[in-house]
């Protein structure tokens, strides 16, 4: 019987809404957004949570948040997967039960859509 894991759900940071035109998956952090990544991962520090593998969502918003995140935590073994992208929950635990036996805590970081 495997170990269980320990699952880390993380969401983007606030994205910035000032060009319409951008496709969903394209727009940035807005400035607070910027500030609260980068309070988020040093509380995610702060705690002690560390995770040994990330799966994160191809847009912009959640990279960038990831990117801050990575800068308190160091490198880790990151796999962007389209999927994660506007996944229903199914498609999230199809995800996760593709990770390697290895991993023992995973983090996800996924967008909600329209944020």
């Amino acid at each position: 019987m495997a170990t269980p894991r320990r699952l880390y759900l993380y969401r983007h940071a606030k994205s910035d809404w000032a060009e319409p035109s951008l496709e969903d998956i394209d727009r940035p952090l807005n400035k607070r957004g910027r500030k609260a990544a980068e309070a988020m991962a040093r509380h995610i520090v702060d705690q002690g949570w560390r995770p040994d593998f990330i799966i994160c969502s191809p847009s912009r918003r959640t990279r960038a948040t990831l990117d801050g995140l990575l800068a308190e935590v160091g490198k880790l073994p990151v796999a962007i997967e389209d999927t994660v992208y506007e996944a229903r929950s199914d498609d999230l635990l199809a995800c996760l039960r593709a990770v390697e036996d290895g991993y023992r805590a995973v983090m996800v970081n996924r967008p909600q859509s329209g944020t």
